[in-house]
């Protein structure tokens, strides 16, 4: 488990505004997602390497 502090608001951008989410079944659908592209997401190095071969194939 990670050392980050609890979620105690999300805030959703969307057109004409945004809206903060803070009720906790809200905040468990965000921490969620968050946690799910976080798994995702490639680490640093790969994330450069990916970005050289984009840059390179212009």
């Amino acid at each position: 488990m990670s050392n980050a502090p609890e979620l105690d608001v999300a805030y959703v951008d969307i057109i004409g505004g945004g809206l903060f989410m803070e009720k906790p079944a809200e905040l468990e659908r965000y921490k969620l997602a968050f946690q799910y592209l976080s798994a995702q997401a490639l680490d640093i190095e790969a994330s450069a390497a990916l970005l050289d071969r984009a840059r390179r194939e212009l």
